[in-house]
């Protein structure tokens, strides 16, 4: 199907999480967790506002598509819901979930934190 599709990963997330455990650090890990899930919960809620489909959210990653060019307004609320993470997520657009996902892997690579393509 045609649309516009957003793939949203974080970086570094699971190195964060083992380094919590180790440490045994219950409350910082707790706080990680609850602003992951709470950024997920609030891009999913805003998608379905926009009219679009959230085809897949769990653990640090959310993929979304729309039939209209909402992309910025999901990452602005991702990367405002995140800011106080010490880690960076990195997000792929693209006009298809392939393209979403081969513009994701692009960001993660060159640590751009965004990337976009549309013609495949």
């Amino acid at each position: 199907m045609k649309g516009i599709f957003v793939a949203i990963d974080g970086d570094s997330v699971g190195k964060l999480i083992e380094k919590l455990i180790l440490d045994e650090d219950e409350v910082h890990l707790n706080q990680v967790s609850k602003t992951i899930q709470r950024a997920i919960y609030r891009c999913s809620e805003r998608s379905v506002a926009l009219g679009a489909e959230v085809i897949f959210g769990a653990g640090d990653n959310v993929l979304i598509k729309s039939d209209q060019s909402i992309e910025q307004n999901i990452i602005d609320l991702f990367i405002e819901e995140t800011a106080n993470l010490p880690v960076k997520f990195s997000i792929g657009v693209g006009c298809s979930m392939t393209n979403a996902y081969l513009s994701l892997k692009i960001a993660k690579i060159r640590q751009t934190g965004i990337h976009r393509i549309y013609n495949y």
